[in-house]
């Protein structure tokens, strides 16, 4: 992990722990320096199938428009998880 350590790899993982309960997550230079990701499951009938993730460098992710790109994320992984859905169903 970029910042390297122990300590490092709990952060991330609890982190990623609170991700999957609430559906989503962001990250910004936890993996590689200067890389923001969104990421926002993607649910099935079963519960979560999928993670849908959107890297991009930090230079274009600015902070201010990190919310609206976490909202498209998630409206995006949404959109498959209905589909899915409606493919396994019908």
């Amino acid at each position: 992990l970029h910042g390297g350590g122990g300590e490092r790899a709990a952060t991330v993982g609890e982190a990623v722990a609170v991700g999957g309960v609430r559906g989503w997550a962001t990250g910004d230079e936890e993996i590689d320096a200067g890389i923001f990701v969104a990421a926002a499951a993607v649910r099935g009938e079963a519960g979560t199938v999928a993670c849908l993730s959107v890297p991009s460098p930090s230079v274009r992710a600015r902070p201010e428009d990190r919310a609206a790109l976490l909202t498209s994320v998630c409206d995006a992984a949404t959109a498959i998880g209905q589909a899915l859905r409606a493919a396994v169903s019908g």
